[in-house]
Order: structure tokens, then C-alpha cells, then sequence
């Protein structure tokens, strides 16, 4: 059975980071107290605001995506039904997609893209899919994008390969055939536009 559960790394690392926001941030204090010259009160401004802070942005960020990961597959559940979820990927599954490392996966079944530790994608829902690739490091990590009509958007499949880009982009198609492709100025400021007649149709515009 597939367990529905957000990766507790991205919760993790957000709680190491603010660890070591504290840390730096508890330094820089007792540099002031201990010797509280125009100096180091001008170092404890600026590392708290371009470091300690900096790290304490992106921890509680982590955070925060973990817990609203979570809430969203709750809601996951709840609208379509583990059990019905369940069968979906036993016995309605057009294609897997496992990392070649971890061996995480993503199914692609004959109604949804199921991710269980990201999200639940109706196709219906997919605006714009594109090649997303993200440097960190010098560490390149290429993704699925997905950017849904209500203007939220998914990085899946880590790590996959362009051949594999295009055969899922084609799935995707044959279950949704108004799904733009690829990272161009054109799709990007169409798909904005869709994004706001759909918040203005469902009362969430201005």
C-alpha cells in the first residue's frame, strides 16, 4: 500500500535551519554585549538582516511548505478516497516514474498524476508543463513542471531525462488536450492571463 505522506526532510531541514539562524544570531549578541562599540552594533544589524536572517527565512519556509504539503494531501484524500486513490495506482496506472536513486515515485494513472508525497493532479487541472531545472551548488536537478489553473505549481520527477519529459508531456495531452508546453515567453504570459480569468470566475480576483 502507498503511504500519503510529505517528506519530513523539507520539515527537518527547516527546523537545522533555524538552528543555526539562533547560533549565528547568539553570536552576534554576545559580540555586542561584550564589547557594544558602533562597530559591532553595525555587524549584529547587518548579519542579522543578509545572514541570520536570511537562514531563518528559508527554515521557516521549509516549514511552512512541509505543513502545507501535508494539508494538500489531505485534501487529496479526502476529495478522491485513499481506497479509491489506492486502486487507482494498483490497477489504473498507465506509468511509473521512480527515481533512479531514491526510488520514490510518481504514478500516472488513467484520471491523476499522484505524487504521495507532493500532490494530487486532476489533468483537467494542468495549464502549462515545462523542463524544469533548478542549480543549487553546482548540483543541477532537472523536475516536471506543473502549473495548474488555479496558479499553483509542482516540481515532479527528479531527475528525469528529456526522452522521458516528452513521452509524459504526450500522456498528459491525450488526457488534457489545452495543456501548453514548454518555458516561452508566449505560454508563460497566456498561462498568467488563465490564471486570472480563473480566479475572477471563481471569485478569487480583483
Amino acid at each position: 500500500m502507498v503511504k500519503f505522506k510529505a517528506s519530513k526532510l523539507t520539515f527537518f531541514a527547516g527546523l537545522v535551519l533555524l538552528f543555526i539562524a539562533f547560533l549565528v544570531e547568539l553570536v552576534l549578541v554576545s559580540t555586542v554585549v561584550e564589547e557594544p562599540i558602533r562597530d559591532n552594533i553595525i555587524l549584529l544589524v547587518l548579519g542579522t538582516l543578509f545572514f541570520g536572517g536570511v537562514i531563518a527565512f528559508l527554515g521557516g519556509m521549509s516549514i511552512v511548505v512541509y505543513f502545507k504539503t501535508t494539508k494538500h494531501l489531505r485534501n487529496g484524500i479526502k476529495t478522491y478516497g485513499e481506497d479509491n486513490l489506492q486502486n487507482m495506482i494498483q490497477n489504473k496506472c498507465i506509468s511509473t516514474y521512480t527515481h533512479p536513486l531514491s526510488g520514490y515515485k510518481v504514478y500516472f494513472t488513467e484520471e491523476l498524476v499522484i505524487d504521495p508525497r507532493e500532490t494530487i493532479i486532476d489533468y483537467n487541472e494542468i495549464s502549462l508543463m515545462y523542463k524544469q531545472v533548478t542549480r543549487t551548488n553546482g548540483v543541477s536537478r532537472v523536475y516536471l513542471q506543473f502549473s495548474l489553473k488555479d496558479g499553483t505549481s509542482y516540481s515532479l520527477c527528479n531527475g528525469i531525462e528529456d526522452a522521458m519529459i516528452h513521452n509524459y508531456m504526450q500522456l498528459c495531452f491525450q488526457h488534457n488536450n489545452r495543456i501548453m508546453f514548454g518555458y516561452t515567453k508566449e505560454n508563460l504570459e497566456r498561462y498568467k492571463q488563465l490564471v486570472k480569468d480563473y480566479k475572477r470566475e471563481n471569485g478569487n480576483g480583483k
